[in-house]
């Protein structure tokens, strides 16, 4: 899995941003170096990330 999600542009500490979900296992379409990236629910749902608020962003009180 590691050498297809490569050849799409993600790699290990990039920064993404989620564009789009489908609500139940649906495709999950991604925002990688300015392009988007499409992934079906079984491959997103085994990528982990770290949330890293932007500047700016509201936090819940």
């Amino acid at each position: 899995m590691t050498a297809r999600l490569q050849s799409l542009g993600l790699y290990p500490g990039q920064k993404i941003t989620k564009i789009s979900s489908v609500f139940q296992k649906g495709p999950v379409v991604i925002e990688v170096n300015r392009s988007q990236v499409a992934l079906g629910y079984g491959r997103a749902s085994r990528i982990y990330i770290e949330l890293v608020r932007q500047t700016g962003d509201r936090q819940d009180s």
